[in-house]
């Protein structure tokens, strides 16, 4: 899963936060300040297209031996394309809020490059910490276009930007999820990573004797040690052919970007 942004503004700048653009439009000497944010995708693409210029892999797995990691981005517009690379350690706390902080533990080169019309570029990531032999380490590999600056012209102004986010696991070998997951009231499904590794939430379905009674498609990191409340069956739940859900023991499914799919005990209450 990455994340793409898009900015619209009358006068270009660095973007302020890797998950947020800004847009700004010229209105004689007013400004109105729009915030968009990132769109998250969750499927793993083996390459990503946004308006301007591609990047591959979406995902950057590496052993926490590995020297470095290889990106490709292809400019595939008519212009030259000015970008910069830059990594950010990622991190959610035990509610499940994710912060994003300057690193000096991975280095991308080059951090600043142009590519020609149809042409591509390879960055490198390299961690220059020593390895974590235990625990998975996550970042986040932050490739922006950098939008000239351009004199306004009166009335409305605007230039197209784009960044994407996309998420750098470094894991070693005997790193898990370990995932926990049961309904909490009100409407409500709780899930816990009491592992060293991330996993990927993909969606739910809550099953008695064989029968979908509910499901729900959801996207969501979740990294260790980190919780989240998601949105979960609602009161009152009807499944198609019965009149209303009896309360009473029930499977609740969880749809990973692993290969199994853990299953948990729950009541509907």
């Amino acid at each position: 899963m990455f994340n793409v942004v898009l900015a619209m503004k009358c006068s270009a700048s660095l973007v302020d936060s890797p998950f947020v653009r800004r847009w700004r439009f010229g209105l004689g000497s007013q400004w109105v300040v729009w915030v968009v944010c990132a769109v998250l995708l969750g499927l793993a693409w083996p390459a990503a297209e946004a308006g301007n210029f591609s990047v591959s892999p979406v995902r950057i797995y590496m052993k926490p031996r590995e020297r470095a990691a290889a990106i490709t981005v292809i400019n595939l517009g008519r212009e030259p394309l000015l970008f910069q690379a830059e990594v950010w350690r990622w991190t959610q706390d035990a509610q499940g809020k994710e912060s994003l902080e300057p690193t000096s533990e991975i280095i991308v080169a080059p951090p600043i490059a142009t590519i020609a019309p149809g042409g591509r570029q390879v960055l490198r990531v390299a961690p220059v910490r020593a390895p974590d032999m235990q625990r998975e380490l996550t970042y986040r590999l932050i490739v922006r276009e950098v939008v000239p600056e351009r004199p306004a012209s009166e009335g409305v102004s605007m230039s197209l930007a784009l960044a994407m986010s996309m998420p750098v696991f470094i894991t070693p070998q005997q790193a898990k999820p370990v995932l926990v997951c049961g309904l909490q009231a009100p409407e409500q499904i709780s899930c816990s990573n009491q592992g060293t590794a991330y996993t990927q939430l993909r969606g739910f379905r809550l099953e008695r004797d064989g029968q979908v009674l509910w499901r729900s498609q959801q996207g969501q990191y979740l990294l260790p040690g980190a919780q989240v409340l998601l949105p979960g069956p609602p009161a009152g739940l009807r499944a198609p052919g019965v009149a209303a859900v009896p309360a009473g023991a029930a499977q609740l499914m969880v749809e990973t970007d692993g290969l199994q799919q853990p299953a948990f005990p729950v009541t509907v209450p």
